[in-house]
């Protein structure tokens, strides 16, 4: 009956995105907050996700000033050759344990789509993981895992459904069934569709609206790619003895120092340079303890 027919023709504007997700593992963090200063980076390996490669970057005690207390800075960092790519950045913290779900939970979410205008481009978040990282459940012996989500936005095409296509496109356009879940689009009071002439694989004109039975079901999302990033501390201990201090004090003079040997601790090689009149005007009359690194050809001293 004409009155459960409707006409249709069709056409498409195809706007996709791609998606990937990465896990870093930071071990070491309460390591990595200690020896690095505000402005020093830690990079891990580059990964690839959402048709793109890229790069964790992490501020341990924050990019351009310092961090609250407890807190970190990240970044995601384009490595690849591509140029104006638009994308959506998510970060957040997983605790320990937990299953990881196909959605990630709190953390920070770029607000707004981000431009990468070519390679290195950065897009950053400052004063990250302020709850979680002051909760033992997301620090554990020393390690944090970090979660990377990124959305690519590809460019809108216009697909162009030639005659002998239509078919099958609207065969994923249209349904027949009563199901509310059901995003298709659906005829009222009918199911049939009157198509244009020439279509082919018509039954008299007509083309049967398919049931939810022969939809294909996407494949589950692929698990997360991960890194680590290790951060490793060698501790030491040495005890320098000053034999006749008061006389020492008289001697020297400000700005006079009193060196060590030299000595091996964590891997390098040290020395001690005290000052018992003071290094310099204002701390003169207190003692100054300095500490050298001295390279393995003893020039080129560096202060600590």
């Amino acid at each position: 009956m004409l009155h459960n027919m409707v006409a249709v023709t069709y056409s498409a504007i195809s706007a996709t995105e791609s998606t990937g997700c990465h896990v870093l593992k930071l071990s070491g963090y309460r390591e990595a907050k200690t020896v690095t200063c505000t402005g020093n980076y830690l990079k891990s390996a580059r990964f690839d996700a959402a048709g793109h490669s890229w790069r964790i970057v992490i501020y341990p005690n924050g990019n351009r000033e310092k961090c609250d207390p407890g807190c970190i800075a990240l970044g995601l960092m384009l490595d690849s050759e591509s140029k104006d790519v638009e994308a959506s950045v998510h970060f957040s913290f997983l605790r320990h344990g937990a299953k990881l779900t196909a959605n990630p939970h709190g953390g920070r979410v770029t607000a707004m789509p981000v431009i990468f205008k070519s390679r290195w481009a950065y897009q950053g978040f400052r004063h990250a993981g302020k709850k979680e990282l002051q909760d033992e459940a997301y620090i554990k012996d020393g390690v944090i895992l970090i979660r990377c989500d990124i959305t690519v936005f590809n460019k809108p095409a216009v697909v162009k459904q030639r005659q002998g296509h239509a078919l099958q496109a609207m065969m994923e356009l249209f349904c027949d069934c009563d199901k509310q879940h059901c995003n298709n689009l659906h005829v009222a009071g009918g199911s049939h569709l009157i198509v244009p002439p020439g279509t082919n694989k018509l039954t008299n004109g007509y083309l049967p609206l398919p049931s939810h039975d022969n939809k294909v079901v996407a494949p589950p999302p692929s698990l997360p790619s991960a890194s680590t990033i290790t951060v490793r501390a060698s501790r030491g201990c040495h005890v320098m003895k000053l034999s006749g201090y008061w006389r020492t004090k008289l001697i020297a003079k400000n700005g006079t120092p009193v060196e060590s040997a030299e000595f091996e601790v964590a891997g390098h090689r040290w020395r001690i340079r005290c000052y018992p009149n003071g290094d310099c005007e204002k701390t003169a009359g207190y003692m100054s303890l300095l500490l050298e690194i001295c390279p393995r050809d003893n020039t080129d001293l560096i202060r600590m």
